[in-house]
């Protein structure tokens, strides 16, 4: 089980105000879905408490996405397969379903019959939380507010951080290799040691931020603000800097 979404379920566990009085069915596989705030999925569908059921006709095939209207319910393992549906992680659903309703799979999503819903949790806050050393590759938190975050250590790579607040967020040792962080606030973020090599960090704010040691080879820095941004030792091999404004001093200490 993906570490997030055992958190998510100990927290409903031991949550003594349930959603729902329906009883949780036993031997559940836990997984999570995306929805928009109005519970809709990316193709209208309205999720519900307790069992929410296909309507078929079922294709056979072992794949995690239904080829046709009806063929399947998918439900997220991880970050990735929550962002295959393009609604970004803020909403997210605790849903669990029976391995006798399996469809299809692969290692990001799993297609089934039917799925229950015990609860809904703000991924945002979850994230800033529990998110130092976390797996996140290939999460949509588009124009999330991370501010303060503690994401040390996190995997992020191909992570969709778009318009993302970082402000301050501590990032250090962070893997965001081909992250998208265009016109994200990471003003006096840690980036040290990060490691970004070819992500998108276009129009972003970085002023203050500190780069000592990041890999900002093949980076697009595109009329990103580096005011006052420590590069000692970082390397910007590749990095695409049109528009960018860096000082003698920054120029002296980085690796080019």
């Amino acid at each position: 089980m993906h570490k997030l979404i055992k958190i998510m379920l100990d927290q409903y566990q031991e949550s003594d105000q349930k959603l729902h009085d329906q009883e949780t069915p036993e031997g559940l596989i836990w997984g999570v879905r995306t929805v928009h705030p109005d519970l809709r999925s990316s193709r209208g569908y309205r999720w519900r408490w307790g069992w929410n059921e296909a309507s078929g006709p079922f294709e056979g095939h072992k794949g995690p996405c239904p080829l046709t209207a009806g063929d399947g319910i998918c439900v997220a393992k991880n970050w990735e397969g929550m962002a295959s549906g393009g609604i970004p992680a803020s909403t997210l659903l605790l849903t669990g379903y029976l391995p006798d309703d399996v469809l299809g799979e692969d290692h990001n999503k799993v297609r089934v019959r039917r799925a229950f819903v015990v609860d809904i949790v703000d991924g945002v806050p979850l994230i800033s939380k529990y998110g130092e050393r976390a797996d996140l590759r290939g999460a949509d938190l588009w124009g999330a507010d991370l501010r303060n975050a503690n994401l040390r250590g996190a995997d992020l790579r191909n992570a969709n951080l778009r318009g993302a607040n970082l402000r301050n967020a501590n990032l250090r040792n962070a893997d965001l290799r081909g992250a998208g962080l265009g016109n994200a606030n990471l003003r006096n973020a840690n980036l040290r040691n990060a490691d970004l090599w070819g992500a998108g960090l276009g129009n972003a704010d970085l002023g203050n931020a500190d780069l000592r040691n990041a890999d900002l080879r093949n980076a697009n820095l595109g009329n990103a603000d580096l005011g006052n941004a420590d590069l000692r030792n970082a390397s910007l091999w590749g990095a695409d800097l049109r528009g960018v404004d860096l000082s003698p001093d920054q120029l002296k200490v980085c690796i080019r």
